[in-house]
């Protein structure tokens, strides 16, 4: 029996490491990709003007901090996306 709840207990925490991977890299790739838009977009237009409140509307809670930070974020990892999508990469 000892056995069996072993097994038991080593399948619920392979799928929950699993799914915590899965949360981290969705999370990376919407950072590094609000970073990229809002990036191209600067560069396309010389200078915008996106806050909190602008993202705010999407239901995402963010501060202009975190904006400036999505932004460094995509310019110091420019492959990240890559990254991210390359079936073997585990953060």
């Amino acid at each position: 029996m000892t056995d069996l709840i072993d097994d038991i207990h080593g399948i619920i925490e392979s799928s929950i490491d699993d799914a915590y991977v899965k949360i981290n890299r969705s999370m990376l790739l919407r950072n590094w990709s609000l970073g990229e838009i809002i990036s191209s977009e600067k560069n396309r237009k010389g200078s915008i003007s996106v806050n909190a409140d602008c993202i705010r509307d999407s239901g995402f809670s963010v501060d202009d901090e975190e904006i400036v930070s999505f932004v460094r974020f995509y310019r110091d990892y420019p492959d990240m996306k890559k990254m991210l999508n390359d079936e073997g990469y585990v953060p």
